[in-house]
């Protein structure tokens, strides 16, 4: 037959399929994406019934994994949401075509309609810049982002990504309308356990992860510019 990567994974009840030759997989982590969707359910029941809520529209909280591949947590997240009495959005973002396209099949596979879970392609600076731009997805109900890292080195860019955000929320919650903004979560799926930050702490991650980011820039800097100096002396002898 012809050789395939394609396969099929069963994850707490679940079914997702996965081509271990154009997505990433990490099967290692299937008892903490149980874990962190239990704990993103718990938060969007406690927005849902918090007094602010109770004085809004009936909005959707929303859900996003920015970098979520097959959309293994989103599905886990959107199916357990289904069964509550609340309203829930989720969005699977990825740049990665092959798992986005895997995605919408693991969302049809697992009964869930693109209502309940909504499938993006993009990379995480443009939905997120998009999603600023559409304050009344999130303004109302709420929002937790997800943050998963591929590489510990490349925390940094993501969390550079969701500045837009951060400053359209400031902004409305700046302008003296009606109500303030639902507060916007954000959780560092890479951390080890993950951990949901507000808005300020998040800004003070981002900051230092900056900080760290310039010193590094700032060292190589410096390496590359002594490496120049000693092929120059060599040059001049």
């Amino acid at each position: 037959g012809v050789p395939s990567l394609q396969t099929t994974v069963i994850e707490h009840g679940r079914q997702f399929s996965v081509d271990l030759g154009s997505c990433f997989w990490n099967g290692k982590r299937a008892t903490e994406r149980r874990r962190l969707a239990a704990d993103i359910i718990d938060y969007c029941r406690r927005a849902a019934q918090s007094p602010a809520a109770a004085q809004r529209a009936a909005a959707p909280v929303l859900v996003c994994d920015l970098t979520a591949g097959v959309g293994a947590l989103a599905v886990h997240v959107a199916a357990a949401a289904a069964v509550f009495p609340f309203p829930v959005v989720v969005a699977a973002n990825d740049w990665n075509p092959s798992a986005s396209a895997m995605a919408v099949h693991n969302r049809a596979r697992n009964q869930l309609s693109n209502q309940q879970l909504q499938v993006i392609s993009l990379p995480v600076s443009d939905f997120v810049r998009k999603l600023a731009m559409q304050p009344e997805r999130w303004s109302d109900a709420g929002a937790v982002l997800v943050v998963d890292a591929p590489r510990p080195e490349g925390i940094s860019d993501l969390l550079g990504s969701l500045r837009p955000l951060l400053r359209a929320h400031v902004a409305i919650a700046a302008s003296g309308g009606k109500s303030p903004p639902a507060p916007l979560r954000l959780i560092f799926y890479a951390m080890a356990p993950p951990q949901m930050l507000t808005p300020v702490a998040w800004e003070a991650r981002l900051s230092r992860e900056w900080a760290l980011g310039a010193d590094k820039e700032t060292e190589r800097a410096g390496r590359e510019t002594e490496r120049a100096d000693r092929e120059t002396e060599r040059a001049d002898r």
